[in-house]
């Protein structure tokens, strides 16, 4: 009943991270102790990779703190180790800007204080999460396991479309400005 009411609860998300996914290359879904998060490649860092699949991940996520004077951050470890364990490591930062991650702080004293610091998991093949990859060869990083956008190959017509359109957009106010002052 659980994982039947997880996956009905992803039913409705899974346009959204697809748009995601066509827009930026790759999301990462992830579940969490509520839902299932899309992470896009702003929100991640690829630590390792095998045979193109994503093995290996450090996820970022920050928080203002209640009163909105300090940023709480956390980076969301995910790797096998050497013999095969599958861990799961959260490092947490305070500071005064939503990137700061200069001042270390013990989990307990963050928003993620239920979870714990280090978690290992023995017997487990595959990564906690979940890739959607566009299935374009990424030809701007040929050692990324990570996607390209659907758009990439169009950028310079996208480029020439918008200066046209510009163009004539201006000439379509010209004429009407010309037109309302006469």
């Amino acid at each position: 009943d659980w994982l039947q009411q997880q996956i009905n609860d992803a039913y409705y998300k899974i346009r959204e991270w697809v748009e995601y996914g066509c827009a930026a290359g790759t999301v990462i879904l992830k579940p969490n102790m509520h839902d299932i998060e899309a992470v896009t490649p702003d929100r991640f860092a690829v630590t390792d990779s095998r045979n193109g699949k994503i093995t290996g991940v450090v996820f970022y996520s920050s928080q203002p703190s209640e009163n909105g004077k300090k940023w709480y951050s956390r980076l969301e470890y995910h790797r096998f180790l050497d013999d095969g364990t599958y861990a799961v490591s959260n490092r947490c930062y305070v500071g005064e800007t939503e990137n700061d991650i200069s001042k270390p702080i013990d989990i307990i004293l963050t928003p993620w204080s239920n979870l714990l610091e280090d978690v290992y998991i023995k017997n487990i093949t595959r990564p906690l999460f979940g890739v959607f990859r566009t299935p374009q060869a990424n030809n701007v990083n040929f050692n990324s396991p990570l996607g390209m956008p659907i758009f990439a190959e169009a950028i310079q017509e996208l480029k020439d479309l918008d200066i046209a359109y510009s163009r004539n957009a201006k000439e379509i106010f010209d004429s009407k400005r010309t037109v309302l002052l006469d």
